[in-house]
C-alpha cells in the first residue's frame, strides 16, 4: 500500500500583507500569490506518477471558508485528474475551511469521500485484496475546543485502519491555535496503524514509531514557516507503514543577519547583497533580513523605520532576482545590548518595560487590527511578540539617548 498524507495546503492564502507592504517584481509577485497552487499541483502529480493507492489531506485545504470560485474549480480540475487514475481522495475540512453539512453540501467527482461533522469511518479495499479503514470529521465551525479523539472507533477486522484528524496535540507548543485536542495516548489507544494529522505546520512525528504525524503545510506562507514544505508518502513495509517526506514549496523563506557595526548605507546595501550572493540558493526564496549592530545609529535606524533603506536595497536586489533567487521583503535593526546611558534612567526604563511591552499588553490591541489577518498572525506568534517588544524597547531607549544628547548641548 502507497498513500500520499498531505494537510494544510492553505488555497487563496492571500499573502496581502506580504505583498502591499513590498515592491515585488512582477513575476515575483505572481509566482508568490500561486504557490499554494503550485504545490498542490505537485502533490497531485506525484500521486499519479507513483500509482498511490488514495490521498489523504488532513484539514484546510482551503484557507479560508469562503473560498473563491478560482479555487473552486482548480481543485476540482486536480480532483478530476485523480479520478481518470482511479486515485480516490479522502478528505476532512479545518478549521479554516470549516464546513457545516447540516446546511450545505459539497459537489466534488465521486473518487473524493469527505468526512462530515461527526466522526465516521469508511472503508475501501485494495487491489491486493487488503482493506483499509479510515476514520475521520470536518470541523462544523471555526471554533472547537472540545476534543474528538475518543469518538474514533478502536480498530477493527480491516488489515489497515487509518485515523484523519485536524487539531492539536497538547504536547506541542505551537503558534497555531488550539483546537480539537488530543493526546497521543488517546490515539495510540485505538490502535490505528497510521494517524494522518492537520492544523500544526511543522512537520513531526509524536511517536517513535512513527506513525501518529503532522504532515506540516505545502507551502510556507510566513518567515515564520521556513525551511522544506511538501507531504508525506507513506508505504507499507510488511505490517508497518513508513512515511517519507516530499518537498512541494516553490518559495521559501530566510533569515539573513548582517553585521553593520562601522558602516554607511552604501557599505550596507553593497554587504546585504554580497551575503545573499554567498546563500547560493536554489529555491526562490523571500528573506528578512536582521541588521544587528552594537553602536546605535539613529540616521539607519530612521531609514529602516520609514522604509527608505528597504526600497534601495529591493531596487538593487530587483536587478539581480535571476542570479540571487531571493528577494528582500523586511528589514530589523537589533542594537545589541542596547542600554540607556545614566543607570537611574535605565532602572526606571526596565521597569516600565516589564509593565507596558509584556504579550498581555500585545494581546490588548489585536482587536485593533481584526481587519488585517497578516497582522492576527504575527500577533498570534510568540516569535514575532518577542520580535515587537525588544523592537520596542530599542527604539524607546535611542530615542532617550538621542533626547538626552540634545539637552546636553
Amino acid at each position: 500500500m502507497k498513500f500520499i498524507h498531505a494537510a494544510d495546503i492553505h488555497l487563496d492564502s492571500p499573502f496581502s500583507g506580504l505583498i502591499q507592504k513590498n515592491n515585488l517584481p512582477a513575476d515575483l509577485e505572481s509566482a508568490i500569490t500561486k504557490s499554494t497552487f503550485s504545490s498542490f499541483e505537485q502533490i497531485i502529480t506525484d500521486a499519479i506518477s507513483n500509482s498511490v493507492d488514495f490521498v489523504i489531506i488532513a484539514g484546510d485545504l482551503f484557507d479560508r471558508n469562503g473560498r473563491s470560485i478560482a479555487a473552486d474549480v482548480f481543485i476540482n480540475d486536480q480532483f478530476n485528474l485523480l479520478a481518470a487514475h482511479q486515485i480516490p481522495v479522502f478528505l476532512i475540512f479545518g478549521n479554516h475551511d470549516f464546513f457545516n453539512f447540516d446546511n450545505k453540501s459539497v459537489s466534488y467527482p465521486e473518487n473524493v469521500h469527505v468526512f462530515n461533522n461527526d466522526v465516521s469511518t469508511t472503508e475501501i479495499t485494495l487491489d491486493n485484496g487488503q482493506t483499509v479503514a479510515l476514520s475521520g470529521f470536518s470541523f462544523k465551525n471555526q471554533w472547537i475546543h472540545e476534543s474528538y479523539a475518543d469518538s474514533f472507533p478502536v480498530k477493527g477486522s480491516s488489515d489497515w485502519a487509518i485515523g484523519i484528524m485536524h487539531g492539536s496535540a497538547d504536547s506541542i507548543d505551537s503558534p497555531e491555535a488550539n483546537y480539537a485536542p488530543f493526546s497521543v495516548s488517546q490515539l495510540e489507544a485505538k490502535h490505528y496503524d497510521y494517524w494522518a494529522l492537520g492544523h500544526i505546520h511543522k512537520r513531526q512525528s509524536l511517536n517513535d514509531a512513527h506513525t501518529i504525524n503532522y504532515a506540516g503545510n505545502s507551502q510556507g506562507r510566513s518567515i515564520n514557516e521556513a525551511g522544506d514544505k511538501g507531504y508525506l508518502m507513506v508505504s507499507s513495509e510488511g505490517n508497518q507503514l513508513i512515511p517519507e517526506f516530499k518537498k512541494t514549496d516553490v518559495i521559501d523563506w530566510r533569515l539573513l543577519v548582517v553585521d553593520i557595526d562601522d558602516l554607511d548605507i552604501n557599505q550596507i546595501v553593497t554587504k546585504t547583497m554580497a551575503q545573499l550572493a554567498d546563500l547560493q540558493l536554489i529555491t526562490t526564496t523571500l528573506v528578512r533580513v536582521v541588521f544587528k549592530t552594537e553602536q546605535p545609529n539613529t540616521d539607519i535606524s530612521a531609514n529602516i523605520n520609514n522604509g527608505d533603506l528597504l526600497a534601495v536595497i529591493q531596487s538593487t536586489n530587483a536587478k539581480e532576482l535571476a542570479t540571487l533567487n531571493a528577494f528582500v521583503v523586511s528589514l530589523k535593526y537589533q542594537v545589541i545590548n542596547s542600554q540607556i546611558d545614566t543607570p537611574l534612567d535605565q532602572q526606571f526604563f526596565d521597569q516600565a518595560a516589564i509593565d507596558v511591552l509584556n504579550p498581555q499588553a500585545i494581546d490588548e490591541y489585536q482587536n485593533l487590527f481584526s481587519a488585517y489577518k497578516f497582522i492576527l498572525d504575527d500577533l498570534n506568534d510568540p516569535e514575532s511578540v518577542d520580535e515587537i517588544i525588544q523592537t520596542s524597547r530599542q527604539l524607546i531607549s535611542e530615542k532617550i539617548n538621542y533626547d538626552q544628547g540634545d539637552n546636553d548641548n
